[in-house]
């Protein structure tokens, strides 16, 4: 599955489509992402923040492999639309 992104914790995973912004913070803790989305069938965007850098996989870390597939999707996208030859 590429075009999410879901933690353990979570009930539901994010998907790239339902995004509308995301952000890096440096804090003294590590990196910080904040997604900003809609999730299906809400009204409300969310905000949904964790400590990127603490997790890792057999694949990476959590902040490499998201900036890869989630520019991935924005590219598609961006082709999809028009916007990019």
């Amino acid at each position: 599955d590429y075009d999410r992104i879901h933690l353990a914790e979570w009930d539901a995973p994010i998907f790239f489509r339902d995004i509308s912004t995301v952000s890096e913070e440096e804090t003294w803790t590590g990196k910080r992402l904040k997604i900003t989305h809609t999730p299906p069938g809400a009204s409300k965007t969310v905000k949904t923040e964790f400590f990127a850098t603490a997790l890792t996989c057999e694949k990476g870390d959590l902040l490499t492999l998201f900036g890869h597939y989630y520019s991935r999707h924005k590219t598609a996208e961006a082709r999809s639309s028009g916007r990019l030859v």
